[in-house]
């Protein structure tokens, strides 16, 4: 998504001396046989380990780039003692990938990627990985998953091979791992509708590459969840039927989910320009007479939820929402924290009701215009409140659901 550490404990200190804390697969107990749906009920509330691994610079994907510091275990046990249950890891692999025909990813970097896995997993997380930045319209810096390239054969071949890699990589590990296929593709400079048939096409081309050629790496791949990506990830293009976007086919039963994102409002989540940006949001804000957009407020969260619930809850696939969030604006007002804590306590509550997986975005960045919940230079909690106010919304929605039985 948006550009924009001490110890633990003397008992993990020896831990990782000893190297018995993570194993190559550290797992407790192997989980297998749970369907998309099952899978989603039990990821709980995610997390985003964004702007790490996903970073880039001169052509070449690095961790620390970006400004955030390495990622280490006790980070990772941050988020999980914070209440996290799932954690989405975004990878970038420009740079860090050979010549044709084999694609080979560097070993140290595909090492890297295990090793951050490896902990998560020993902190009982499920874990997403996916392929990030490189469809991210970058294409002079090294970007190369360009849905309008003209030699889609190159970009297909490049895909394929990366994710056979992948595949083989973790062919061992259970269901607490999940693949997402890619993030947010879409036209060059275009975050609207697509313009050109074959943009949509492709983006359905590489869905059904990535769940072929996982299922054919054999091992868990054959059992395991996977993510396809919506078009752009937006909740309109990927459901509504005139924009032609396909739910791969599967030879597992019951296995896909599917990846949306929200940042609705957009003036209110990621607009700080002074004069155009909105700090307040939802029904009391405009009661008030606080800056506001008159025409998104909490019927809007229901509606896109609502949409995605029929499109695909309905038919067995639930819904990942991988991102969503929404920027501090405390230098524009200070009301403006009060409405983003609503803000995310109404689309959590919303997003778990309709069948969906939420999984806030965190860049990492501790200052304002940023969607952080863990300090990553503390590894401590960033906003109690807004961390509560998450816990709160999954609370709301999963009290709701006991009741509706």
């Amino acid at each position: 998504m948006i550009t924009f550490r001490k110890g633990r404990s003397l008992a993990l200190a020896l831990c990782l001396l000893a190297g018995a804390c993570f194993g190559s697969n550290a797992q407790a107990a192997a989980l297998t046989g749970q369907t998309a749906v099952q899978t989603a009920e039990a990821m709980g509330l995610g997390w985003n380990l964004g702007n790490s691994l996903d970073a880039y610079g001169n052509g070449k994907a690095e961790e620390t780039v970006w400004g955030n510091p390495a990622i280490t275990p006790e980070l990772l046990h941050a988020a999980r003692q914070a209440g996290f249950k799932t954690v989405r890891i975004p990878v970038t692999y420009i740079g860090r990938v050979g010549a044709s025909p084999d694609y080979k990813i560097d070993s140290d970097w595909l090492d890297r990627v295990q090793q951050v896995v490896d902990w998560a997993r020993q902190e009982d997380f499920y874990v997403v990985i996916n392929i990030h930045h490189d469809g991210g319209n970058d294409w002079a810096g090294g970007g190369w998953l360009n849905c309008e390239a003209k030699d889609q054969k190159a970009v297909q071949a490049k895909f394929r091979a990366i994710w056979q890699q992948l595949a083989a990589r973790f062919r061992d590990y259970d269901q607490h791992l999940v693949f997402e296929a890619m993030n947010e593709i879409h036209e060059t400079g275009n975050w609207s509708e697509p313009k050109k048939a074959a943009s949509m096409q492709n983006v359905n081309r590489y869905n059904q590459i990535f769940v072929d050629t996982v299922r054919a790496a054999g091992g868990e791949n054959a059992d395991r969840v996977l993510i396809a990506s919506g078009y752009n990830t937006n909740i309109r293009y990927t459901t509504q039927p005139a924009y032609g976007w396909q739910l791969p086919k599967d030879q597992a039963k019951a296995r896909l989910m599917v990846s949306l994102h929200y940042y609705d409002p957009y003036d209110f989540t990621i607009n700080s320009d002074e004069k155009t940006g909105v700090w307040g949001w939802g029904r009391e804000a405009l009661k008030r007479g606080d800056k506001v957009l008159s025409w998104h407020a909490e019927e809007s969260v229901d509606q896109a939820m609502q949409t995605l619930h029929d499109k695909f809850v309905t038919q067995g696939v639930p819904f990942f929402l991988g991102e969503y969030g929404a920027i501090d604006k405390s230098k524009l007002h200070p009301r403006n924290a009060e409405y983003r804590a609503h803000w995310y306590r109404y689309v959590t509550k919303a997003i778990k009701q309709a069948g969906g997986v939420p999984v806030v975005w965190d860049n990492g960045a501790p200052h304002e215009d940023t969607f952080t919940f863990i300090n990553r230079k503390t590894n401590t909690v960033g906003d109690q409140k807004l961390l509560q106010a998450v816990k709160d919304g999954y609370a709301d929605a999963v009290a709701q659901q006991k009741n509706n039985k």
